[in-house]
């Protein structure tokens, strides 16, 4: 039994390469190297070497060889391939390539004088050219080299030019086991499973890549060992991609034109002179890094020389050392510089960290909480926004209902009101066409109506006994039938009981206004840097609206017994919004404006509203309550000014309703001054009536003085009232006494911020002057030849009318007055 257990060949699959430009020179090299193909006849040809007594196998794709000379039978499977390139073969061999010959004549001579080196050294040159050229060699010059390579082998270290690649004290385990040291680049890798374990439990004979040769020298030794008897064409096809490899790989570049000594002497020299940092790799013949000898190896063909030194050196001196030095010191030094500066940086920033990391672990406590908080004020939120979206239309029209209510009202009193003048005309003969129509049944029921209202409120006057002097005319008419006022009645009470069911199906902390306030405070307390920057102050207004305006659904400032806004519960649950008690009070609170801005939003357009349907302009005390609400509103919050829309709204309607009354409730009549001598008679009450109704028109207008503007109001008053209707029934009444009465209430009711020094009243009031100076010269001749007492009652009368005229800024018609009747200087 054959000591070493014969191990069979794997069966491999080799990759083709099926590119057109790999094929096209696999088949240049085929032409230039034409592969002796097999006799006719034998298929499967047996290869064996002389030395075939021993059993040992060989891999079939291994460049490995026994020293015994052992050789591995191989069957040849001839393809399609394979027939071609034994034709090519063929014809090349027809052609008398005498190549392969040479190369067997060669080997003979090396094999017969193996110790000169001088031959040996040129083949090994040129052969190593041509690989470096891309020539692939044919089977019988491997052979040849492989001859070569193991006389090289046998006579062993001491060959002349033998280099050892192996560490000190080392050797290969090839050489140390007897056998050859080159194998195949996978032989050596251990993943084949195919192997089996010879005896003794070794496997592969190989050694791995780190202490084998380079894989240039692996190649070049494939190269030597490898037997063209023993490969079929599959085989050999492999073999020459993989000395193409091998080729390309370890060709050489051309070197330059300087001699590569001199080069590496150049680069000690400066490793010498301190110009290189660390000293120089080990290269390789080849010019190429040597990696398992850290020295510097010469080409195999040439002699190792000594490093030369080039002849012009600067020469070193303690002063070049020294100044090479300080500058290494200075970049030093700067490096060092910048290194402190960059480690003071980092220790600035790491205090930062570190204190931004105790704020940060001091705040995460709090981070929960801050977050279920605004959680659920998020919910909470939504929830409200979702209530307000749907209950704000329901209290808008609830309260559109409540203003047509009133609406309703007025209207029913003020129609009523132009039916009775125009009926009390029609009594008096001021009808069209002077033909007196029939007097229908409603007629005289309105007739009689009128005149038991008028009754009812002479009584109610008899009975306040401190009033002062009172005109027919000046009383306003609003009272309603009870039957109306009933109906009325009946639709306010239904109203406000729908308010209170607005919020029925809703949740305390949604409507209730002191919840909701809560809500919202604990928010301004707890995070008020949240609270600011989610501008709750702006918003505030705009979530309390339907509330205040659900409170305000029945407020009717016209009325008596209303409520103030002062009292209501809205008003008092936020007057101190945001306010704790023992805090100082912030004045930059914007909270602070949370009740005006409510009084803009919602109290100033509500009564804008109320002013426009529910405002009898010919009311005294509605306009008075009215206009005393007003005031206050403007001296309590500033958001009550001009400069506010709300407010420019309100006045835009208080024009608007004077100047429609001024032309559709003032009437007086024209009747002939002789008509009016009965006091008695309907025409003289009527006209009379007319009078203080026109007059009472003017005194509302001027209960506006100092809200609205007051060239507008002199345009209504003076220009719309006095002389186109009052100065036109002082003309035509008869002048007395009653005339004097007359004027005098006119020109009190005239504010006194009319007559001051340069206004432009006086013009106006010019015709009022003459008028005043036409009837003191009336009176001053009625009581021409009566008793004392009676010229005496007219100069007083006299010394009225001067008043007037210099209150009026008349003053050169009171100083002829004086003149003329012959009257102290000193009447005030």
């Amino acid at each position: 039994m054959s000591l070493f257990a014969v191990r069979k060949s794997a069966k491999r699959n080799f990759r083709k390469k099926i590119e057109a430009e790999e094929d096209d020179e696999d088949k240049k090299d085929i032409q230039a190297n034409p592969i002796q193909p097999p006799e006719k006849g034998e298929a499967k040809p047996v290869v064996k070497p002389a030395n075939a007594a021993s059993h040992v196998p060989r891999s079939l794709l291994s460049f490995e060889e026994d020293i015994g000379g052992d050789g591995t039978e191989f069957k040849v499977k001839k393809t399609n391939h394979t027939k071609r390139v034994a034709k090519m073969a063929e014809r090349e061999k027809k052609k008398g390539n005498s190549e392969p010959l040479q190369a067997e004549e060669q080997v003979s001579s090396e094999d017969e004088h193996p110790a000169n080196e001088n031959e040996e050294a040129a083949p090994s040159v040129h052969f190593t050219q041509r690989l470096s050229e891309g020539f692939i060699p044919d089977a019988a010059t491997i052979h040849a080299f492989r001859k070569k390579r193991e006389v090289a082998r046998r006579l062993g270290s001491s060959a002349p030019d033998y280099v050892s690649l192996e560490q000190a004290g080392q050797q290969a385990p090839e050489v140390a086991s007897g056998k050859s040291r080159l194998v195949r680049e996978d032989e050596n890798d251990k993943s084949d499973s195919d192997e089996d374990e010879g005896e003794g439990g070794k496997g592969s004979r190989t050694f791995g890549k780190a202490d084998g040769p380079s894989k240039q020298m692996r190649v070049i030794s494939a190269l030597e060992n490898v037997a063209t008897d023993s490969e079929d064409e599959e085989t050999r096809r492999w073999e020459e991609e993989q000395i193409n490899k091998g080729v390309k790989v370890i060709a050489p570049q051309k070197p330059a034109p300087m001699n590569q000594h001199v080069t590496q002497d150049v680069i000690d020299q400066s490793f010498l002179y301190g110009t290189a940092p660390y000293p120089p790799p080990p290269f390789n013949g080849a010019g190429m890094y040597d990696v398992q000898q850290d020295a510097f190896r010469a080409p195999p063909t040439t002699a190792s020389r000594a490093p030369q030194m080039p002849e012009n050196l600067v020469p070193i001196t303690v002063e070049t050392l020294k100044s090479r030095l300080l500058l290494q010191l200075e970049d030093v030094k700067q490096l060092h510089s910048t290194h402190t500066q960059r480690l003071q940086q980092i220790v600035e920033d790491l205090a930062v960290a570190e204190r931004d990391i105790s704020r940060v672990e001091s705040l995460s406590s709090t981070v929960g909480r801050d977050y279920e908080f605004y959680q659920e004020m998020r919910g909470y939120l939504r929830d409200q926004l979702s209530c307000l979206a749907e209950k704000t239309p329901v209290i808008n029209k609830l309260d559109k209902a409540y203003l047509d209510l009133l609406r309703q009202k007025t209207q029913l009193i003020m129609e009523r009101r132009r039916q009775d003048t125009a009926d009390e005309s029609v009594d008096c003969g001021q009808f069209a066409g002077g033909v007196r129509p029939d007097l229908d049944e409603a007629h005289q029921r309105r007739a009689v109506e009128r005149e038991g209202r008028r009754r009812r409120r002479r009584e109610r006057r008899e009975k306040d006994k401190g009033r002062a002097e009172h005109f027919e005319g000046l009383s306003s008419d609003d009272e309603i039938a009870e039957i109306d006022r009933m109906k009325l009645a009946s639709s306010k009470e239904d109203i406000v009981a729908k308010a209170r069911l607005v919020f029925s199906d809703v949740l305390d902390e949604f409507h209730k206004l002191s919840m909701v306030k809560e809500r919202y405070e604990q928010w301004k307390w707890g995070f008020s840097e949240s609270y600011k920057q989610a501008y709750i102050s702006l918003c505030l207004p705009k979530l309390f609206d339907p509330f205040v305006k659900l409170e305000m659904i029945d407020w009717n400032p016209l009325e008596a017994g209303c409520k103030r806004i002062e009292d209501m519960e809205w008003f008092q649950v936020l007057m101190f919004y945001g306010y704790r008690n023992g805090n100082d009070l912030d004045t930059s609170d914007e909270d602070l404006e949370l009740i005006p801005r409510l009084v803009d939003l919602v109290v100033i357009p509500k009564l804008a509203g109320i002013l426009q349907h529910a405002w009898d302009t010919l009311s005294i005390t509605q306009t008075k309550r009215v206009v005393t609400l007003i005031r206050q509103l403007a001296e309590d919050y500033p958001t009550v000014s001009a400069e506010s829309k709300a407010t420019q709204k309100l006045f835009s309607v208080v024009l608007q309703r004077i100047k429609q009354s001024t032309a559709e409730d003032v009437f007086i009549p024209l009747i002939m001054k002789g008509q009016l001598d009965n006091e008695t008679s309907l025409k003289y009450l009527f006209y009379q009536r007319q009078f203080w109704m026109c007059l009472k028109l003017l005194d509302n207008v001027t209960q506006w003085t100092g809200l609205v503007a007051p060239d507008t109001l002199q345009e209504v008053v003076l220009d719309g009232l006095l002389n186109r209707y009052l100065l036109l029934s002082l003309q035509n009444s008869p002048p007395g006494l009653l005339s004097l009465r007359k004027a005098e209430a006119i020109v009190s009711k005239l504010p006194e911020s009319w007559y001051t020094e340069g206004s432009t009243v006086t013009r106006p009031l010019l015709g009022l002057g003459r008028y005043l100076v036409h009837l003191a010269g009336v009176l001053y001749r009625s009581t021409a030849g009566h008793p004392d007492i009676e010229r005496q009652q007219t100069r007083l009368a006299i010394e009225r009318i001067v008043k007037l005229l210099r209150r009026i800024h008349a003053d050169g018609l009171a100083a002829d007055l004086i003149t003329e009747y012959k009257l102290p200087e000193q009447i005030q």
